[in-house]
């Protein structure tokens, strides 16, 4: 016999690198699908747990399904319902929605990508409560695993005034967007290390004095961004062409963030709000105004 949907149900809707939304929610209700809700009454069959939502007052369970494992039609649903790219919503939505929606794409992809089991090879069962892939041949478990990057301000001060190091990368040129330089850990190498190693990889110079700032998980592919501010000692801009298009350190003070700024040789097009980057970028920013201010 099929689970009914409890009342404290809220679904997540994927569509590949998409989600739904109506009424600029991405959370639908059961109520929400209307006739199609009895297809949902298999909720645990289909859908992955992602977490619990707390939201006036009330706690709710949020699962994420594919839109195409219950064949869902939008449009027979009488909903104004748009699917917009996770990049986007990550952009305008809160914090907290933002992880939740990462959380579920990071999940989703886990699935895809261990369908079988490494150890013997024979297709695997997923426990839709903890997203693990189970082996019933051999019953190894493998529970979704997460790429730490570290993301780093290189700060230096030149004719007294604080700057920061932006760097454009290949896949951005054609927006001209930069963006602080990042990279993935190593095995073997702590998270300082990586931030280290990653700045001379990619532009050549030496820093010191790394300050921890803030985290974020990231669903491209599946990493948790770890930032740093660091100091920059020695050595010229010389960026990895292979990687990058340019790298040069902008006056923190000329810098734009507002949203509707217009880019500058002086103040670039920064990365979206939403993102580690922006976040870093934009508390520097406010952090030196301030201390030029007192």
């Amino acid at each position: 016999m099929r689970s009914q949907n409890p009342p404290n149900l809220r679904w997540l809707i994927n569509d590949g690198d998409n989600f739904a939304e109506h009424a600029g929610a991405v959370l639908f209700s059961p109520d929400d699908l209307g006739q199609l809700a009895a297809k949902t009454t298999d909720w645990q069959a289909y859908g992955l747990y992602v977490g619990d939502w707390a939201e006036q007052g009330q706690t709710w369970s949020v699962w994420v399904i594919r839109r195409a494992d219950l064949g869902l039609d939008f449009a027979a649903l009488g909903l104004a319902v748009s699917v917009t790219p996770l990049r986007d919503l990550i952009a305008r939505v809160g914090s907290d929605t933002a992880q939740l929606l990462t959380k579920a794409r990071q999940l989703l992809r886990w699935q895809d990508e261990h369908k079988f089991c490494s150890r013997c090879g024979t297709p695997t069962q997923t426990n839709r409560a903890s997203a693990a892939a189970i082996c019933p041949n051999c019953r190894y478990r493998q529970y979704p695993r997460i790429q730490p990057c570290t993301i780093t301000a290189v700060l230096r001060t030149i004719d007294g005034a604080p700057h920061i190091l932006l760097a454009q990368h290949h896949r951005a040129q054609q927006s001209g967007m930069y963006s602080l330089l990042a990279g993935f850990v190593e095995i073997g190498e702590t998270l300082e290390q990586c931030a280290v190693r990653e700045v001379h990889e990619e532009v050549g110079m030496t820093v010191a004095n790394l300050r921890y700032l803030t985290s974020q998980p990231w669903a491209y592919p599946s990493n948790l961004m770890v930032g740093f501010a660091a100091d920059f000692v020695s050595g010229d801009v010389v960026w990895d062409t292979r990687e990058l298009t340019d790298a040069r350190f902008f006056n923190l003070a000329t810098l734009n963030t507002q949203d509707d700024a217009i880019p500058t040789a002086d103040s670039p097009l920064l990365p979206v709000k939403g993102t580690i980057s922006r976040f870093i970028i934009e508390q520097l920013k406010q952090q030196f105004a301030q201390q030029f201010s007192q």
